[in-house]
């Protein structure tokens, strides 16, 4: 079984802009081990300008003055990224990597807006970084709404409107998050939607 990078990104704005993304968090998991410590990878990204709405900021809970002090600009962050994923991510066997979260396509959209943003600025590394993404992605939503549907998932009574969303799967799939793992903070959202997923496909195997 191939190991699965899961993302999540926390951004000021839906569309991804200059300025909008601000925090990326990957965690590399894989089936066919069972680590206490998984490889992860954290980090804020800092802007000369940043287009955020108020609201989008309450929700993510992030304060621009503290989130500027630790901060790297987008370059930077893929000189990092890219070092992360030649150390812990890619190897001979797996060149490449399919990326995974919960609505994986809008994380996806954001990481490559940086990646290109990167790219235009002479960042050797955000070029790298863009052949090693596969295309495909493994997204929890549609694994759930397949459950779902089949009468396998139930999630009426768990906040469900017709959208499924990650609070709503955590409580009907009964998966208490601690420490880190809060709503709405890009590193708390993978490990929750990595739980998500282990959860799913036993539910898929009953």
């Amino acid at each position: 079984m191939s190991r699965i990078l899961f993302l999540d990104t926390e951004t000021g704005l839906i569309d991804p802009l200059p300025g909008s993304v601000l925090e990326l968090a990957f965690v590399v998991y894989d089936p066919g081990i069972t680590e206490e410590e998984p490889q992860t990878f954290h980090a804020r990204l800092k802007w000369p300008v940043y287009q955020v709405s108020a609201k989008a900021l309450e929700i993510n809970r992030i304060n621009l003055v503290d989130h500027d002090k630790w901060g790297v600009t987008p370059v930077q962050f893929c000189k990092d990224l890219h070092k992360w994923v030649c150390e812990h991510v890619i190897n001979v066997e797996q060149p490449k990597i399919t990326l995974g979260g919960h609505n994986t396509h809008f994380d996806m959209r954001q990481l490559m807006f940086i990646l290109n943003y990167a790219v235009d600025l002479e960042c050797f590394e955000a070029r790298d970084l863009r052949k090693v993404f596969l295309h495909r992605m493994v997204d929890t939503y549609p694994i759930a709404h397949a459950l779902h549907e089949s009468g396998k998932l139930k999630i009426e009574e768990m906040g469900y409107n017709g959208s499924i969303d990650l609070p709503c799967l955590t409580k009907a799939l009964d998966i208490t998050l601690e420490g880190t793992e809060v709503h709405h903070t890009a590193m708390g959202d993978i490990l929750a939607t990595i739980q998500v997923y282990k959860k799913l496909v036993d539910l898929m195997r009953s």
